[in-house]
């Protein structure tokens, strides 16, 4: 289970990412944010939600920055 504002793993059609996930159900809204502030957060609705597979949470993160 991914929480509002926790990073996931994110698969949209073919390609996986990781996101920071806000999902508003009531709006059938899902907004994926990067971390990266050079890019636009992605917002999907309705029918576009069937192309997005969250595959779980990030909970660590091991590399040189």
């Amino acid at each position: 289970m991914v929480e509002n504002g926790e990073i996931g793993a994110v698969l949209i059609d073919e390609s996986a990412t990781l996101k920071r996930i806000y999902y508003y159900p009531d709006q059938n809204k899902l907004i994926l944010s990067p971390e990266n502030p050079k890019y636009a957060p992605l917002v999907y609705m309705g029918a576009e939600l069937d192309s997005i597979r969250i595959l779980g949470k990030a909970v660590a993160f091991l590399g040189n920055l």
